[in-house]
């Protein structure tokens, strides 16, 4: 019914041109698209690198030696904890520079896989004992928190720089 009505008033619909500019602005609107698309292909492929890189690590972790239930709550809890923070920065990068933002994810990738080892020795004691749960909190805690120091510096520069 409405296609019949287009189709039988085309000319009507026809008649008038668009405003004068509206070509530049479209094309310019499309740019922007273009250029925020990028950036989350970008961030979506970072996240999955980081997710994965996490996922290996669990799974090899679990093949390679048990934990006790304790320990895999910690990790749990303060994986997502991680992840979310990572998420946060994630969001920051995305304001930043494509050169800032490869030098800060592969620094991030070091941080996060030099880690990783001293973490998954700690996962590896069978037994809950209270200065293994407590390295390990402390390790993932030392992890965030350097996160959320380079997501505040990024952020100070980002204000510094629109002034």
């Amino acid at each position: 019914m409405l296609e019949q009505f287009v189709n039988n008033h085309r000319p009507e619909f026809d008649s008038e041109e668009p405003a004068a500019g509206h070509v530049l602005r479209f094309a310019k609107r499309m740019k922007a698209a273009k250029v925020k698309h990028y950036r989350l292909r970008y961030l979506s492929a970072a996240a999955a690198v980081a997710l994965l890189l996490v996922g290996v690590g669990i799974f090899y972790q679990q093949q390679k030696c048990p934990m006790s239930e304790e320990m895999r709550e910690v990790q749990q809890h303060y994986g997502k904890l991680l992840l979310l923070e990572q998420e946060k920065l994630n969001a920051v990068l995305a304001k930043v520079d494509a050169q800032t933002r490869k030098e800060v994810m592969s620094d991030v990738r070091q941080m996060l896989s030099e880690s990783a080892i001293s973490t998954n020795n700690l996962l590896c004691y069978e037994k809950s004992n209270p200065t293994v749960v407590a390295a390990l909190v402390t390790e993932y805690t030392s992890k965030i928190e350097q996160l959320q120091l380079l997501e505040q510096v990024l952020q100070s520069n980002e204000m510094q720089q629109e002034v």
